[in-house]
Formats: C-alpha cells, structure tokens, sequence
C-alpha cells in the first residue's frame, strides 16, 4: 500500500511537472478549455501507461492473496473480513485526508491555490509548486486504492474502469468540493448497489 502510494506520487508528480504544468489556466483565464485538455491527456497517459503494462506483464489477471480471508457472522449477518479491512483502510485514508487538507498548511494552500489562484499567489503562495503537489497528491491516492481493492477484484491494468464510473457517481452525489460529501456519497451508492444486487441480482447494477 506504502510502496503504491509512493510510486503513484512519484509519477503523478513527473506528470504534473513535466505534462500538466503546461496546460493549466494562466490567472484570469477560463478553465474550461483546460479541462478538457487535462482530460483528454489523462486519458491517453492512462492508455500509454495500460499498453505498457500488458505488455511486460502480460493479459492474464492476477489474484492477489485477502488482507484477512474468512468470513464474520455478527447479528445475523455474514460479512467479509477482508472487505470489512478494505473499508477500514478506505475510511483512515478519507480523514488522513482530511486532516491534511484543513490542518496543515500545504492542504490550506491547495485548497486556496484552488478557489482563487490569484489571491493564493498575492498571499505568497507558489501556485506552481502546490499544482505539482496536487496531482501527485491525487495520483498517490489513486494508487492506494489501487492496492487496498487489489485483494478484492483481480490485477489488472484495466481494473480501474469498473470503478470510474462508481466514482463519478459518489463525487455527484456528495460533491466534488467535499471529502466527507464524497464520502457520503460513496457509502449511499455503496447501499444502494448492495440492496440492488440483492433483490434485483445483476439488474441492480
């Protein structure tokens, strides 16, 4: 998990200097066309970086041993351990974040780098810096679920699109300016999907 968050970092950090940097919104400037540019790149490293690693590791999907096999019976219900950790880590790595973000001051700077780019820089504040931050910060976390849900769905390099979708859909129901809105949301659709599969079987889904 340590050692994916890391590399996710590293390589979300040479993207954003390298890459991202030369795209963003100068001040003043609409975002719109920069996001689609954003977008539309991140789509197409996301590919690169999929048809590099077919291509050493191979098609084949690859199990990976449960943080905690076996299953837990509490008040009549059964529950997998293993999922149960994965929510757990899940859930810790939402308030490191948040903690991050409303504590200290590199979290208090992107948050204002974000609102307002030209303020942030009058308060003397390297936008640059915290933009490079920001994606590294955004690809480490991608990285880290990558590994926590490793357990639970196969290795692949395309295991990432089953769960996109799912995403966008938390972030629109809790909103994409919240950690705790997103979290929410998250735990709604998780419920929702649940209760779905139950009654309605793959038609729930």
């Amino acid at each position: 998990l340590v050692l994916s968050a890391l590399f996710g970092g590293v390589m979300g950090g040479l993207c954003g200097r390298f890459v991202f940097i030369y795209i963003r919104p100068k001040v003043g400037e609409g975002v719109g066309e920069s996001l689609l540019k954003a977008a539309a790149i991140t789509i197409g490293l996301g590919m690169l970086f999929e048809q590099t690693i077919l291509n050493i590791f191979g098609t084949a999907a690859k199990g990976i041993r449960p943080l905690m096999p076996g299953m837990l019976h509490l008040a009549g219900l059964t529950l997998s351990k293993d999922k149960l950790v994965v929510s757990g880590l899940s859930i810790g790595i939402m308030v490191v974040l948040w903690f991050f973000l409303t504590k200290t001051k590199i979290g208090i700077a992107m948050r204002a780098a974000g609102l307002d780019e030209e303020a942030a820089q009058l308060q003397g504040i390297n936008t640059t810096t915290i933009f490079i931050a920001a994606v590294a910060l955004g690809t480490s976390l991608a990285a880290a679920a990558g590994a926590i849900v490793a357990p639970v769905l196969a290795l692949a390099p395309e295991m990432g699109h089953s769960m996109l979708q799912f995403t966008f859909m938390a972030l629109l129901l809790g909103g994409m300016q919240s950690i705790v809105g997103a979290g929410i949301g998250g735990f709604i659709l998780g419920v929702a999907l649940s209760f779905g599969t139950f009654y309605l079987g793959t038609l729930g889904v």
